[in-house]
């Protein structure tokens, strides 16, 4: 699988969406390749992990990639009046979120 590198230093603000961002297409094909009904956020790391490694992702952030990511696709899946959103457009919200969160503090 094709991971794309980091292109910021490890203590940039944007690095772990930039981090969802690679793994997002490893993630969608490990969930279309899966043979459960189920999401195996543990089988989806084991399979797209060493990639990521590869490309120059920390471990701690591949972990938090796929969760958000698994995060993102179940909010995907239990709204109906959003199936035809991608998983970049709920990267983007979660983005604008985090943003916020933030700004708050």
């Amino acid at each position: 699988m094709e991971i794309a590198s980091p292109r910021h230093n490890f203590d940039h603000p944007d690095r772990g969406l930039e981090c969802e961002e690679a793994l997002q297409n490893a993630f969608t094909r490990a969930i279309e390749n899966a043979t459960t009904a189920f999401i195996d956020l543990e089988h989806i790391l084991a399979e797209i992990s060493d990639d990521a490694t590869r490309a120059g992702w920390e471990r701690q952030e591949i972990i938090q990639a796929v969760l958000e990511l698994g995060r993102l696709y179940m909010l995907k899946v239990k709204a109906p009046r959003h199936q035809g959103r991608s998983l970049s457009l709920a990267s983007q919200q979660s983005r604008q979120s985090r943003a916020t969160l933030e700004a708050y503090w």
